[in-house]
């Protein structure tokens, strides 16, 4: 269930970030090609998703995830300090978030094999399918909230979005895009310490299910 719903406000403050991301760049820093931005941001993504696989493999699937979860607070946070002109730092830490995104989204899908055993152990009957479609639907509803709640804040702070926003409107913007989205993912983090479902016990739990498959196919 925590790993569930820091799956869920991992996903709310990610898609939170962006929806603002567009005009926190172009209104804050100044980045004209947000396209070419993104183009970096998933190839980094695609790049490190075998890091974070094997980083996972080395120190459990919750540390690597709230590793990955860490940096992204922590540029998500480092954004509220760039200004106009801060292209080249803007670059560097949405790269570096991009980086940690693969781990981010393919982590918790890696997790539910976890609690895939732990059912199977005790109904000996694997119903990995529904925990998946659970996994995307909390995805889903993350992404619907993330999406919603950042327009109806700007509008409450006077951004407008088709130009001419003042000082006070573009620092809620900075605020809004960098340190609740920070928040929200630290939040994640938190929920996913002290996950119990390490390597070891999985071995334990496949015994389990091995051992009742025995007994039943000699009964």
């Amino acid at each position: 269930m925590r790993r569930t719903l820091a799956s869920v406000v991992a996903t709310l403050g990610e898609t939170f970030r962006q929806a603002t991301t567009v005009f926190f760049a172009r209104e804050v820093v100044g980045v004209q090609n947000i396209g070419q931005v993104y183009l970096y941001y998933f190839i980094a993504a695609l790049i490190f998703i075998p890091g974070w696989s094997m980083l996972a493999r080395r120190i459990e699937k919750h540390r690597a995830l709230i590793l990955a979860l860490l940096i992204v607070a922590l540029t998500n946070g480092l954004m509220v300090f760039l200004g106009a002109g801060d292209n080249v730092h803007f670059y560097a830490l949405f790269v570096l978030k991009g980086a940690c995104y693969g781990g981010v989204v393919v982590l918790p899908y890696a997790m539910i094999a976890d609690t895939v055993d732990v059912d199977t152990a005790e109904s000996l009957d694997r119903q990995q399918g529904l925990f998946y479609s659970v996994e995307a639907m909390v995805q889903k509803l993350g992404s619907a909230l993330g999406a919603g709640i950042p327009l109806i804040l700007l509008a409450f702070v006077g951004y407008n979005a088709a130009g001419e926003t003042g000082a006070d409107p573009l620092f809620a913007l900075s605020l809004i895009y960098s340190l609740v989205p920070s928040a929200l993912v630290l939040i994640a983090a938190f929920m996913v310490v002290g996950y119990s479902l390490t390597a070891s016990k999985q071995v334990e739990l496949r015994s389990q299910i091995t051992e009742r498959k025995s007994q039943l196919s000699e009964s």
